[in-house]
């Protein structure tokens, strides 16, 4: 990673990892279960969450 690639992760703080973590043991869990409320409930709550933080990593209103 180069130092200006690195210094742009980095200024996403701890939530962009955490959030990619996140992500990725939900979609296991979505892969592995046919429960319809858990899928529903994953699609709108990662949808939610996905506008919340590109509104607060990106300044989109400023």
């Amino acid at each position: 990673m180069t130092p200006l690639g690195k210094a742009y992760f980095e200024s996403f703080g701890i939530e962009y990892p955490l959030r990619n973590a996140a992500y990725i043991s939900l979609c296991i869990a979505a892969a592995l279960t046919p429960n319809r409320r858990f899928h529903a409930a994953f699609f709108v709550g990662g949808v939610l969450y996905q506008l919340a933080w590109m509104y607060r990593a990106f300044d989109l209103l400023d």
